[in-house]
């Protein structure tokens, strides 16, 4: 190897360093959650899409519907997110801090959580 080339493979690994990688679960766990919205909208329509992840709206459903799987494939990234919180943020804070503490109330949290009137958008 030239000196030339070593230093290049120097620069390689200092930039790596300084490069998070890539998760490739944030993409698995992205490309997954698509195609449950495709799944949803194509078996029970926009209502079933709704009702599980409230916070798409018809429009984006629609156009996910219709894509092809390599299209939501090239969608998904594993550097940035596609997806947010389906929950507002105070009921992810309220969950949250009951569970810091105490964990045991998880199940009791939950059933709470579900007989919480929705919030208008």
């Amino acid at each position: 190897m030239g000196n030339d080339t070593i230093k290049e493979e120097i620069i390689k690994s200092a930039h790596l360093i300084g490069t998070p990688e890539p998760l490739s679960e944030l993409f698995d766990s992205q490309l997954s959650y698509w195609l449950s919205v495709q799944a949803l909208i194509k078996s029970g329509g926009y209502e079933a899409v709704r009702k599980r992840y409230p916070r798409i709206s018809r429009e984006v459903a629609e156009k996910v519907e219709k894509s092809s799987f390599k299209a939501l494939r090239s969608f998904c990234s594993s550097e940035i997110s596609t997806l947010g919180p389906c929950l507002p943020d105070s009921t992810i804070i309220n969950m949250l801090s009951t569970l810091n503490e105490a964990p045991e109330f998880g199940a009791r949290m939950m059933l709470q959580l579900l007989s919480e009137p929705k919030e208008e958008e």
